[in-house]
């Protein structure tokens, strides 16, 4: 895909917000861009400013960032994996999950109920910890616990939590659904969830930056040096971990069990989500799976007044963080580490806004009030 930067001239209001972000301290950097399918021979316009890492030494950011994108891994391979296998036939929408992971005790929660966040289960759960005391007891640190044995340990922590609803009953954002879905996944398509949505999903879209990375080791400060960096963007000091996180992913859960789940682990420049939405757009998922995928649930598949998709989130509240010049079929998602895609049906965009906003430190929810200011910037320029 080609891809330019944004003309000043042309997006002043949209570059005038980024580096307020910069100065008022929502995030060290931000890489941004956006994909107009109605102008398909026009390249998709970048936006780039700021630091990849302040500590331990400053990095500028380049196009070409690798940013740990957090929770947008959520559509970026998992629910879009499952689309891609509901179409094949592999499995259904209203597949109880039992039925392909014969572990799994809840036999009323159906597939469709880990991709909307109405299957019952718990939001979150520090299961990492429960990982380092695991590892412990074998007297090695948790990274040279095989990732096939901490995979294991991880999914039997998931699945012995019981459900804190009735499966559709209601809307509960929830890691240990997707969590439980990249489980299902492995099992439908006879791989690890890296290599399989590599397999069905981003090579098929000629997407060729974006991968998930193996924990293998300790969280080294190994991101390079000010004058030979690292492509990957930093995200936290870890206190737990003890170093600066850059090319190992931000996410707890996800670290400890190796990097790869069905919740978070994915790395991406912006390039590849530019990729992804202009391959969706285009119809990557035919009509009749994507007008599923891409459309709010409904009884019995979750609560009435649900504002998520089989995977998808869709704008929300007075004013939604994708701001209000954007249609409301808009589907998408955030990522916790401060990023963000979405997609327009309607106006045709794809839109990304990537940031470090944890950088060096999660205590920092700037990011919250700045994303409907950038995009509504954004919006009214394009």
């Amino acid at each position: 895909m080609q891809m330019e930067l944004a003309s000043p001239k042309r997006f002043p209001k949209t570059w005038e917000v980024l580096k307020r972000g910069i100065s008022e301290g929502v995030a060290p950097g931000f890489v941004a861009g956006f994909f107009d399918a109605k102008k398909p021979n026009e390249p998709a316009q970048a936006f780039v400013l700021g630091q990849a890492r302040v500590e331990p030494s400053p990095q500028e950011l380049a196009l070409d960032s690798t940013f740990d994108i957090a929770s947008v891994s959520k559509v970026f391979s998992t629910a879009t994996l499952l689309a891609v296998m509901v179409e094949k036939g592999w499995l259904d929408w209203e597949t109880p999950v039992s039925s392909i992971l014969e572990d799994f005790p809840h036999p009323d929660v159906q597939v469709v109920h880990l991709a909307a966040h109405s299957s019952g289960q718990l939001w979150w759960n520090s299961f990492y910890e429960t990982l380092k005391a695991n590892a412990a007891a074998t007297g090695k640190p948790l990274w040279e616990v095989s990732f096939e044995q901490r995979q294991k340990w991880m999914r039997e922590l998931v699945f012995a939590q019981p459900l804190v609803t009735k499966p559709g009953e209601k809307f509960v954002y929830s890691d240990l659904t997707m969590m439980t879905l990249g489980f299902v996944l492995e099992e439908v398509c006879g791989h690890p969830l890296d290599q399989a949505v590599r397999e069905w999903v981003w090579e098929p879209m000629g997407i060729k930056t974006a991968h998930y990375r193996r924990i293998t080791g300790p969280a080294e400060e190994t991101g390079g040096s000010e004058k030979s960096p690292s492509r990957y963007v930093a995200t936290e000091r870890c206190p737990w971990r003890g170093a600066v996180l850059q090319g190992q992913v931000h996410d707890d859960n996800c670290w400890s069990m190796g990097g790869v789940s069905g919740h978070a682990g994915v790395f991406s420049d912006l390039r590849d989500l530019m990729i992804f939405g202009q391959k969706h757009l285009a119809g990557f998922l035919p009509e009749s799976t994507r007008r599923i995928a891409w459309a709010a649930v409904t009884p019995p598949w979750g609560p009435a007044d649900s504002h998520r998709t089989p995977g998808w989130d869709m704008p929300s509240g007075a004013r939604p963080s994708l701001g209000s010049h954007f249609s409301r079929q808009s589907v998408g998602h955030l990522g916790f580490t401060g990023t963000s895609f979405w997609i327009d049906p309607d106006s045709g965009l794809a839109v990304a806004l990537l940031s470090n906003r944890v950088h060096p430190t999660r205590d920092n929810d700037k990011i919250r009030a700045f994303r409907p200011d950038f995009h509504d910037a954004l919006a009214q320029e394009i």
